[in-house]
């Protein structure tokens, strides 16, 4: 067990971390590198100034098939050769899909190891490659594994909860604008999914490593940065191979192989002492050395950069063997070089043509082509006119796109590149780093990297270049393999496939527990800079959670924890960072809370999205109608009627009437929009829903009515209305799917806004028809004894009554003092059992 985590030590520690990149030998003999931490132990400490932070071993280095880093660590270990070393294995995408990377990271955790690297991995030899996932793909599912252990835990168990510690390789080191931006929009997208420090690609170029420190200090991203240094030495293959384009992504010029060839040993071990000594004055967190399997070479290094230090400068000629004309980001005064605006091609033009006319959905010959295809069967599962259809597809999209059929096309989003028959490893997020220094493929250099492509076309389109950086594309269904994407996409079974609700997630929330304790912590200024806290995770779980799954907002409402606006500043400034441009619903009685958040979310200097505002106290209203003058939102209002105290029929009315005044006035007086103005309304426990008072309309049978009537009045056109969901079930067994049918049943009466989690998908898929016939029922309830009779019946049925007991209600049926039947549910238990509950009611 390492006595200080990597983490710590890339976060905390004062001395420059260092970490000794170690493979196995010829043979797969793994003698090197318990030779080299023999040496270690012998010798007890680094020199002065470095931290050893731990071994990093990588996982069949140039696709070459080697000893795995899990096996490596179980034979150290039986050496007692780890001691308190951190070990950072490698872990990569080219063996295993995603099941085999899930079970790999279970074991590496089974293991103890929380430190990894995440890669793409090279273009395995000989072998068919996976890259089912890609280097974003492998952060985001690690974030994940995070983020649901961590929601699940309760806080005393936060802190001692075993956590990924993920980081990601970059490499400055490219010579083309479109590989070098790739390179570094790829980077910010492996921060969003999780990354936690970076490594760069090896390379001989001081300019390139100062300009991604640069890079990072310009787009305010905060993380360690470790720089590579190999040992490159004529002593080994790696000059001539790199040189000669056979380690795809590692440049060695011609002027720096003829160099190595004129030096001594002694002047190899010189370069690397100065790239230390580079990095450290740079401002990194640390060196990962390589190519040096002699504890006595690695020391020697690390001796004499502390001997050159922060005049490393005299030496930044022996430290720079560029391509010559190469790009570079930025110019000599640290000043950003403008990027190029190429001209559309008509290649490009022609593509978007015809996206825009045959796929996009308000477009009328699109709609024409869907009512086609379902005329002729094109949409079934079979059939002439699927297999047409196909055809005509396969053969059309093979001749202009290389298409290889994965039913999941991310065309649109490639700018008209695909990125399955156009790349080599075929995986959505391109580039990876194997790119050439003049562009081209470094597994096929016949071919143009598809990242610079992509690149291109984005350059020279309106923002183009801006959705590029920010677009982060999920891994292709591998279920739509072989089958049409043209269909896929028009009839909603590919990544494009939306809710048919606005879903309002259900993310921090200070009414619950688990949450309140959170964010009891992040708030306190004792813990201002401890943000290695758990309870910071544990926020930022909650807001990816519902990021993650597509919610349409995320909620923000901190009324159970405190009135001072500085915090939800600092929680809205917390979305914006994690949030994946989600926008916010923030939630208060407070006017002042309110405001506070739509001035920090319109104030932040980003582009946002519009936020919506839930308002639940409508004394608020006029002050907050008043804040569209300055703000632009969507507004929630909670309607005031209390239904369960108005159990009568009239209660349809009342509503629809108070929903009529609010639009009037959010519309008349403010000019808010009908299509901003979302109804919000009081959502009963369905178990308890008749149990007071079953001769009268059930609360359920009023609030969907209301919604009904709501939909259908032209006068309250464009208007929508929400429910939330999160307590409807409470009592109930099958809870998740009582409300999956609950929300099917409201969307059929009006409902088109839903406040839930959005892990649930909840409108996507069939509910139950049984539990759809529950809710019906209910619904159904207008005051009749025999609709009634029939909702508790089948109540009843999904939860049998228990025994009569002492101190326990009656039967389902009693009777009244004047000698009439009065109908009982039998109450709700007064806790779920359900274990899969949404963060929020965790």
């Amino acid at each position: 067990m390492a006595s200080k985590t990597l983490k710590d030590i890339l976060n905390k520690s004062s001395e420059f971390a260092v970490l000794a990149e170690l493979t196995s030998g010829p043979g797969q003999n793994v003698g090197p590198i318990k030779s080299f931490l023999k040496g270690f132990h012998e010798a007890g400490s680094l020199p002065s100034g470095f931290e050893f932070a731990g071994i990093a071993l990588p996982q069949s280095p140039g696709g070459v098939a080697n000893v795995e880093p899990t096996d490596i660590i179980a034979d150290l270990t039986r050496d007692d050769l780890i001691g308190e070393l951190n070990i950072i294995p490698h872990i990569t995408c080219k063996d295993h899909n995603l099941n085999g990377l899930k079970s790999a990271l279970m074991g590496y955790k089974h293991q103890g190891i929380d430190s990894l690297l995440a890669l793409t991995g090279d273009k395995p030899a000989g072998a068919k490659p996976i890259f089912e996932l890609e280097s974003v793909g492998l952060l985001d599912l690690m974030q994940g594994m995070n983020r649901q252990s961590l929601l699940k835990a309760k806080p005393e168990a936060w802190d001692k909860l075993p956590q990924f510690f993920p980081g990601a390789a970059v490499s400055p080191f490219k010579y083309t604008e479109a590989s070098q931006m790739q390179q570094y929009f790829k980077m910010e997208k492996k921060l969003i999914c999780g990354a936690e420090f970076l490594i760069t690609q090896l390379g001989w170029d001081w300019k390139k490593s100062f300009e991604l420190m640069q890079y990072l200090r310009d787009r305010h991203l905060h993380v360690p940065v470790i720089g590579n240094v190999y040992l490159l030495t004529t002593k080994t293959p790696a000059p001539r191979l790199m040189h000669s384009g056979k380690l795809p992504g590692c440049f060695v010029s011609d002027a720096l192989l003829k160099q190595l060839n004129a030096e001594s040993f002694e002047d190899h071990v010189e370069r690397a002492a100065q790239q230390v000594a580079m990095y450290r004055d740079m401002g990194a967190a640390g060196a990962d050395i390589g190519g040096v399997h002699d504890f006595a070479t690695f020391t020697a290094i690390l001796d004499r950069a502390n001997e050159i230090g922060a005049d490393w400068i005299k030496y930044k000629d022996n430290l720079c063997w560029p391509r010559e004309n190469g790009f570079y980001l930025y110019d000599d005064h640290m000043h950003q070089n403008a990027l190029s605006k190429p001209k559309m091609k008509l290649r490009q033009r022609n593509f978007n043509l015809m996206h825009r006319t045959f796929f996009d959905m308000d477009h009328a010959s699109t709609r024409f082509m869907k009512r086609v295809m379902h005329w002729t069967g094109a949409d079934r599962d079979k059939g002439f006119g699927r297999a047409s259809l196909a055809t005509l597809e396969k053969t059309m999209k093979y001749m202009a796109f290389k298409c290889e059929d994965c039913g999941d096309c991310y065309l649109p989003e490639n700018f008209g590149h695909c990125t399955f028959g156009g790349c080599e490893k075929g995986f959505n997020n391109a580039p990876c780093g194997d790119s050439t220094v003049d562009g081209r493929c470094g597994n096929n250099e016949d071919n143009r990297c598809a990242g610079e492509l992509i690149y291109e076309a984005a350059s020279a389109e309106v923002g183009g270049r801006e959705k590029l950086r920010t677009r982060i594309l999920a891994p292709r269904n591998p279920e739509l393999q072989n089958s049409p994407s043209w269909i896929n996409f028009l009839f909603g079974k590919d990544h494009t496939r939306t809710s048919p609700l606005t879903i309002v997630g259900e993310a921090i929330n200070a009414s619950n527990p688990n949450t309140l304790t959170a964010l009891q912590q992040v708030t306190d200024p004792a813990n201002a800079q401890a943000t290695d806290n758990r309870a910071f995770a544990y926020i930022r779980a909650l807001i990816q959670s519902q990021a993650q799954e597509k919610a349409d907002y995320i909620v923000l409402n901190l009324d159970a924890l405190t009135s001072d606006p500085c915090h939800m500043t600092t929680l809205i400034g917390w979305i914006q960072q994690v949030g994946r441009s989600v926008p916010v619903c923030i939630e208060s009685n407070s006017e002042a809370m309110i405001k506070a958040g739509l001035e920090a979310w319109h104030g932040s200097g980003q582009s946002v999205k519009t936020p919506m505002v839930r308002l639940l106290n409508m004394d608020s209203l006029d002050a907050v109608l008043s804040l569209t003058q300055t703000y632009d939102f969507t507004l929630c209002v909670q309607l005031s009627t209390d239904i369960q105290a108005n159990r009568q029929l009239a209660s349809i009315e009342l509503l629809k009437a108070e929903a009529g005044n609010i639009l009037q006035k959010a519309v008349n007086q403010s000019g808010l929009q009908a299509d901003k103005i979302i109804f919000d309304f009081n959502v009963p426990v369905l178990a308890s829903d008749l149990t007071d008072l079953p001769d009268q309309p059930s609360q359920t049978h009023i609030l969907f009515e209301a919604m009904k009537q709501i939909k259908q009045d032209k006068t309250l056109k464009g208007a929508r209305c929400c429910l939330n969901v999160g307590h409807t079930a409470q009592g109930l067994p099958r809870r998740i799917g009582v409300l999956r049918a609950y929300v099917a049943v409201a969307m059929a009466y009006g409902m088109d806004t839903c406040m839930a989690d959005a892990e649930r998908h909840f409108g996507e898929s069939p509910a139950d028809k049984g539990l759809m016939a529950l809710v019906e029922a209910y619904a159904q309830a207008d005051g009749s004894k025999d609709k009634a009779q029939n909702a508790i019946g089948l109540l009843n049925k999904l939860r049998p009554p228990k025994p009569e007991s002492k101190g326990q209600p009656k039967a389902v049926t009693d009777k009244t003092p004047s000698g009439t039947a009065k109908i009982t549910a039998v109450p709700p238990t007064k806790k779920s059992t359900d274990k899969t509950e949404s963060p929020v009611n965790r």
